[in-house]
């Protein structure tokens, strides 16, 4: 009897990390895919600065801007985001002149708090909120193009 307790503690705890390393796991999946969207969006804008001689026009949030027509798939700006934002273009005018994309979360959620952000700081950026190329304020991560 007293064997079989032990073992049901052991499968317990080994239970127990298996949980907690799923749990980081799963956010860090959801911040490397939130990089590779906002790089397919500076891709986009890439190839038609190229071909234009400028950067796509600003966009709003959830809505295509018309600009990247040809050049990224509608899709990209109208679906959620993999940490539950929409993504929004910013273009030259907007963010303090320079063009950066922006997740924008429901209201109520402050984006710094978000385990998707603390993972995108550490995987991609120097891990200050308003330094480096990601940056937060709010209830949106902005990535400078």
């Amino acid at each position: 009897m007293i064997e079989l307790v032990i073992v049901i503690i052991i499968i317990g705890i080994i239970g127990a990390i298996a949980m907690a390393r799923y749990g980081d796991f799963a956010c860090r999946a959801k911040a490397k895919a939130e990089l590779a969207n906002v790089r397919l969006i500076f891709d986009a804008a890439s190839q038609y600065e190229a071909v234009n001689c400028s950067l796509p026009r600003d966009g709003f949030t959830n809505q295509y801007p018309p600009d990247f027509q040809g050049y990224l798939d509608e899709g990209v700006f109208k679906r959620k985001t993999p940490g539950g934002g929409r993504y929004d273009w910013n273009g030259p005018a907007a963010w303090a002149h320079k063009p950066s994309v922006s997740i924008k979360f429901p209201s109520g959620t402050s984006a710094a708090t978000l385990d998707v952000y603390q993972q995108l700081e550490a995987i991609a950026d120097d891990g200050v909120a308003n330094k480096g190329w990601i940056r937060v304020s709010g209830r949106a991560i902005t990535f400078l193009y």
